[in-house]
């Protein structure tokens, strides 16, 4: 790869200066080139503005600092992700986009147009933001249409992993991860900045989407048996109570700073105890809204419940008529750590039946029991296998494409 560092040391400075005080002529200077694409000086600054909104952090030289070099990567990978998109033929249509920013205006509880208020308010043009989206969705295509074709889980493989997770007495975690890529030059100083935010209260699935930049689903990783994790990883977790943050865990790859939302032991006496696919719905109660509208939100959620197979189809259908409904799936939970509230609204934890809701602040929350499954159905087990380890294995793939084009490109530093 050919990097040229014309003024690095400027960088620092220009990160720690408020570079809305330059003129309109120098904000149109080029500060990034990637091969045959330019990132204006005033881009670079729309986009460090933007991640400072979507990190909820003050506009301050501290804050500039501690982000600047990872939108600096960032400006360069989003241009590489498009580029990757033109080469496979891949477009994003405006009504795609424009859709995408309702969805985020609802999943914030906010009013239509609101979000483009707020951002005019820090001085961010809603370019920006279509721009974001546009990289995002057009990243998602790329793995669905190209990068999907890759993957190749062996039965051998799967069987390793099925005698492990035979085995008594162990521990398995529900975790979140933040990754940070050992090859960033500044990857220790920023996975102990993460830290050090997220302990003031910073998000983490807004973190991990911001740097964890390959990664899925906002770093949730789900249920991870001890037996299938690396010894740093799984002594550190062993460590860490429910609701804790590790500090940053170097591994040959990079960073991996963990949270824990729950642990629990596999017993010997569960083998043979039945397990759920249990999806809980929150649905934000936005102001305005009466009875009649929640009860016919409610009523589209039950339709799509209907319609669908599992849990992963009921997610997507009620994203595509509630969408400001937030999903979130526990696969593989026994019987017996199914909590007593859930047993109370869905009487015989009767399958594909939405429960009655409980309502906990902004949020109504209703869950659903999408599927059951008994130790001894090992076929299906092996399934679950596959999917976890497809989910790893894609990961890695994608890992190595961002790896290949950052590694075959020209990347020309101006600021």
């Amino acid at each position: 790869m050919m990097i040229f560092f014309r003024s690095f040391f400027v960088l620092v400075l220009l990160l720690l200066c408020n570079v809305s005080l330059l003129t309109a002529r120098e904000t149109e200077r080029i500060a990034i080139v990637v091969n045959d694409d330019i990132v204006s000086l005033h881009d670079f600054e729309q986009q460090m503005l933007l991640t400072l909104v979507m990190l909820d952090l003050p506009d301050t030289k501290k804050s500039r600092n501690k982000i600047g070099s990872n939108v600096l990567r960032n400006a360069i990978d989003d241009c590489l992700k498009m580029q990757e998109a033109k080469r496979l033929k891949i477009s994003i249509t405006k009504e795609e986009i424009a859709s995408a920013v309702i969805d985020l205006e609802k999943k914030n509880g906010m009013l239509p147009n609101s979000f483009e208020l707020l951002l005019k308010s820090k001085g961010i043009e809603l370019e920006t933001l279509r721009r974001q989206i546009n990289v995002e969705l057009s990243w998602g295509q790329i793995v669905r249409n190209d990068l999907v074709k890759y993957l190749h889980i062996g039965e051998v493989e799967i069987d390793n992993h099925l005698s492990k997770l035979k085995s008594k007495n162990k521990s398995e975690y529900l975790i979140s991860e933040i990754f940070i890529e050992k090859q960033q030059s500044d990857a220790k100083v920023l996975a102990a900045s993460l830290v050090e935010q997220l302990h003031q209260g910073a998000s983490f699935s807004e973190l991990s989407k911001q740097f964890s930049r390959i990664g899925t689903n906002n770093g949730n990783l789900g249920w991870v048996n001890e037996v299938l994790l690396e010894n740093e990883l799984s002594l550190a977790l062993s460590k860490l109570k429910k609701g804790e943050i590790s500090k940053p865990i170097l591994m040959n790859d990079g960073y991996h700073i963990l949270l824990m939302h729950d642990k629990r032991v596999i017993s010997k006496n569960e083998k043979n105890e039945p397990i759920y696919d249990i999806m809980m719905i929150k649905l934000p109660i936005l102001s305005g809204s009466n009875e009649i509208d929640r009860n016919a939100q409610i009523n589209l959620i039950n339709n799509a419940i209907t319609s669908g197979k599992n849990c992963d189809d009921y997610k997507k259908m009620i994203k595509k008529t509630v969408n400001i409904a937030e999903c979130t799936i526990n696969k593989s939970i026994k019987h017996s750590e199914i909590p007593s509230s859930i047993f109370e609204l869905i009487p015989n934890l009767t399958l594909k039946k939405l429960s009655s809701s409980i309502d906990s602040g902004d949020y109504r929350n209703m869950f659903v029991i999408c599927d059951r499954m008994d130790m001894k159905d090992e076929l299906q087990l092996r399934n679950n296998i596959r999917s976890k380890l497809e989910e790893e294995q894609l990961f890695l793939i994608m890992k190595q494409r961002m790896y290949n084009l950052r590694r075959d490109a020209i990347i020309d530093i101006r600021i």
